[in-house]
Formats: structure tokens, C-alpha cells, sequence
């Protein structure tokens, strides 16, 4: 009869850590220099963890969404507004970013898994050093009022978006690249238009060439992150040497303008 009654009090313990989410168990071992968070919704397992500047987000489906800071701060993202974010991760397997997820965040920079699928409205509001954002591939959904992105530079829309819920009202100089794929159901101009006319004379398109080089206009990137921050691999830039050796002509400079 003790043993039953010890079992059934174990399986009740079990049964209560459960209930109280994944944060007891994920930031069990939180030190003085490590902040971390439950960023799980009813159907996820994802925590949060902030060391040495840089805010990873990991688990498995997708971030919980927090209210907007300024309606009620009690049920906004635990880290809004901190300006010792500097980068944020988001690890293989997350696939939906939360509504106004990183609110207020102070970093330049944020990394985007694969594994998304969704961004949901006002993720990235007023991340005022964010200076690009590249979407996934496999993202379908973006939502709606990405503003306050004043540093953003440039936006890359990967090959699977389909819809933008609404305005995002990015910065007057942000360039948006935007993947013509087979994958699209609309043109990036179709895609752009539909709830952003006004940022439609930011649009330029990008190609992913057979042997993996990246290529919109007549420029050439390495990675979509480059593209985003307008990093582009300069052409070959000759000695007078070559030049002449090439041209046969000798004692002659001649400089062209691309």
C-alpha cells in the first residue's frame, strides 16, 4: 500500500513539473552571466538564451507570440528593449517566429534557420540596428508592420513567400530583393504590390545560378546575407601591366567607368 501511495505521488510530481512548461527545465543551469526564457507555445518546445550578447533561440515548432510592449508590458517578449542584444540566432528547427518576438531588440544582426515558416506580425518592430534581414526559402508568411527597422539596409524575400500581410513599412533607402522561383505562386512584383504598392520601386529581383553564385542586375554576391548588406564581389580590377599586355598597347592608360 506505501509503495502505490509513493508511486502515485512521484507520477503526480511528474505529471505538475509538466504542467508548469519548459522552463525549469531548460535554464536549470542559468549562471549570474546567462539569462534565459520559456519561449514555448501550447504546442512547442523552444527557449530562449541570452550569453555574451548574443540572444539563441532553440527547440522545436514555433515561438510563442507576446503582446505589444507599450499595450502591456507584462505580456511582452522578456527581452524588449534590452541594449545588450547584439545578435540573435534562431536555431535549426524553430519554424515560426512569434508576434512581436523580438520587439524592441538593439541588434544588428539576426539569423534565420531553414527550418521557418512562418514570421508573424510585428516580429521585428522597432529593431532599430538591424541593418539586413534575409528570409528563408522555406518561408511561406510574412506579417504585417515591420517598421522601425531604421538601419535596415536590405531585405532578401527567399523563394516560397507568398503572402505579406499588410503594410511592412520598411525604410525609405531599404532595397528589396526578391527570388523570381518556381516555387512563387505570384511575380515578386505581384507579391510586393498586393499590400505594399508603395515599396514597389524598392524591388529588385535575384537569381541563384547551377553553380551557386548569387546574381541581381549586373553584380554578384556570395551568400544572401552579403545580397541583404549589398556586399557584392567587385570585378577584376587590372594593374597597368596587364592591361597593356592584354591590349598591346603600351604607355597608355585607360580607365573605364562600369
Amino acid at each position: 500500500m506505501m509503495q502505490k501511495i509513493l508511486t502515485t505521488f512521484a507520477l503526480g510530481t511528474i505529471l505538475l513539473s509538466t504542467s508548469l512548461g519548459h522552463a525549469s527545465h531548460h535554464c536549470s543551469d542559468e549562471t549570474i552571466n546567462i539569462s534565459c526564457w520559456d519561449c514555448s507555445d501550447a504546442l512547442s518546445d523552444c527557449t530562449a538564451r541570452l550569453e555574451n550578447g548574443i540572444l539563441t533561440i532553440s527547440g522545436a515548432g514555433g515561438m510563442r507570440s507576446y503582446a505589444d510592449y507599450a499595450a502591456d508590458p507584462s505580456q511582452a517578449n522578456p527581452w524588449a528593449y534590452r541594449d545588450d542584444i547584439h545578435e540573435v540566432v534562431i536555431q535549426e528547427g524553430i519554424t515560426q517566429l512569434g508576434g512581436n518576438a523580438f520587439e524592441g531588440c538593439k541588434m544588428s544582426k539576426i539569423s534565420l534557420p531553414q527550418s521557418l515558416q512562418e514570421i508573424r506580425y510585428e516580429a521585428l518592430q522597432n529593431a532599430s540596428n538591424l541593418e539586413y534581414l534575409t528570409i528563408p526559402d522555406n518561408v511561406t508568411f510574412i506579417g504585417s508592420y515591420i517598421y522601425g527597422l531604421t538601419s535596415l539596409k536590405g531585405i532578401v524575400i527567399g523563394a516560397s513567400v507568398n503572402l505579406i500581410d499588410l503594410a511592412l513599412y520598411l525604410p525609405q533607402n531599404t532595397i528589396i530583393f526578391c527570388n523570381e522561383s518556381e516555387k512563387r505562386t505570384k511575380t515578386c512584383k505581384e507579391l510586393i504590390e498586393e499590400n505594399n504598392p508603395d515599396e514597389a520601386g524598392k524591388l529588385k529581383s535575384y537569381i541563384i545560378t547551377d553553380n551557386g553564385q548569387i546574381k541581381a542586375g549586373n553584380k554578384t554576391y556570395s551568400s544572401l546575407d552579403d545580397l541583404a548588406a549589398g556586399n557584392y564581389i567587385p570585378k577584376r580590377i587590372y594593374t597597368i601591366d596587364e592591361a597593356n599586355a592584354v591590349t598591346g598597347v603600351k604607355n597608355r592608360i585607360s580607365i573605364k567607368y562600369r
